[in-house]
């Protein structure tokens, strides 16, 4: 069993969250202030010998075991039977214009937006207020 990659303080293990989003599809960044909320609420310290480490399950790293088609997808949308709301992130996750138009069709959604800001744009700063 790999042992748990050992950060020596959390300003460490936040730029090392910062550099893991600049290799996401995109053109998607983590700002410290976010990547250190995230490095908050997913570390631990480690007990063998100081430092901290992330506590998630590695098998999150795994390839998926499910991966849907584009009818199974569909036919998921929907079923959505509630309001919807869709917010993208502007230098987020790359979708297909197609993709995103099938979509936007399916949930009709009450509010859309395309927002500034990367993935994590909820948790920066400078665009969670958007």
């Amino acid at each position: 069993k790999k042992k748990p990659r050992v950060y020596p303080s959390l300003e460490k293990a936040a730029e090392t969250r910062q550099e893991t989003a600049k290799r996401a599809p995109g053109n998607q960044y983590l700002s410290i202030e976010a990547a250190h909320e995230l490095v908050l609420r997913a570390t631990e310290k480690n007990i063998d010998g100081g430092g901290i480490r992330f506590k998630h399950d590695p098998r999150l790293l795994w390839p998926s075991i499910i991966y849907t088609t584009d009818a199974q997808l569909d036919a998921f949308q929907q079923s959505i039977q509630c309001p919807t709301a869709l917010f993208l992130a502007k230098d987020g996750w790359p979708f297909d214009q197609k993709r995103l138009d099938s979509t936007k069709q399916r949930l009709q959604p009450k509010e859309f937006r395309v927002l500034p800001g990367s993935h994590h744009f909820h948790a920066d700063p400078d665009t969670a207020d958007a």
